[in-house]
């Protein structure tokens, strides 16, 4: 079911009091998501210099896509890592697919999440809505989108299909994005995923940044062979997923030795 007129209010041009609105909401989240992180947590991360090229010193037409797992709902925090210097500036902020039907039930919910750069889908509209869209023409214009592509928090943490939008996004962008996958581990311990949720302090949280990913060759090859838009997108969205069971072990055994070391 399509979004109602007062869920998406993103605007095609904005204007200057949205800006300065939008600006302000990401440094405010990203000093407090930092703090949170780095201070009243422990962050450990892995590769991290991967992901500072890719945001600060990728070319201005090149646009970025990040895909990780999804645990809790502070994951976002997760960017509190970023440098302080690229908060709020447009080239270095990453705008993300969220789910309609958590962060637009209230109208001021809508706003918040919209100033820091959410871009509202709904679940089960699939890949051809207006918001993946909107996600697309961001990447036309260089941007970094951030997709979560399990589709919602994993609380099981159970091998899940990914979701189909982050291959159409690769396909259709006119620049072929900068792809880069990540998995963390030890959010949801800072944020539980069932009441209440009140979140907790000194839990240990690793983040493990994975090399880019290329497709270049392998969407000329699907291009060659003529295969489907729809094939396209399964084939680019299977990539990631065969990437993220490689990161998947090597961030639990790199989790799991903190607890060992700290014994």
């Amino acid at each position: 079911m399509p979004l109602e007129p007062w869920q998406f209010v993103i605007p095609e041009k904005p204007g200057t009091f949205w800006r300065i609105g939008s600006r302000f909401m990401i440094i405010g989240t990203g000093i407090i998501s930092r703090i949170y992180l780095n201070w009243a947590n422990h962050f450990q991360g892995h590769n991290l210099d991967i992901l500072y090229n890719a945001v600060e010193k990728r070319p201005p037409e090149r646009p970025l896509i990040t895909v990780g797992n999804h645990i809790s709902c502070f994951d976002p925090m997760l960017w509190g890592t970023l440098k302080m210097k690229g908060l709020g500036h447009p080239h270095k902020t990453r705008w993300c697919p969220i789910a309609s039907d958590i962060t637009c039930t209230k109208k001021w919910h809508v706003y918040f999440f919209s100033l820091g750069q959410g871009i509202p889908v709904v679940r089960g509209d699939g890949v051809y809505q207006h918001p993946m869209d909107v996600c697309i023409d961001k990447l036309h214009k260089g941007h970094w989108v951030h997709f979560f592509p399990e589709g919602k928090v994993n609380m099981n943490k159970e091998f899940m299909r990914l979701k189909w939008g982050v291959g159409r996004a690769i396909a259709e962008s006119r620049v072929l994005p900068l792809v880069i996958p990540f998995w963390h581990l030890g959010m949801d311990e800072v944020l539980a995923n069932h009441q209440p949720y009140i979140p907790k302090f000194g839990k240990k949280i690793t983040m493990l940044i994975g090399k880019p990913l290329d497709f270049r060759e392998a969407l000329q090859h699907l291009r060659e062979e003529g295969k489907s838009p729809l094939e396209i997108r399964k084939k680019l969205t299977d990539i990631i997923q065969e990437e993220f069971v490689v990161l998947k072990a090597k961030a639990e055994a790199l989790h799991k030795a903190r607890f060992t070391s700290s014994t």
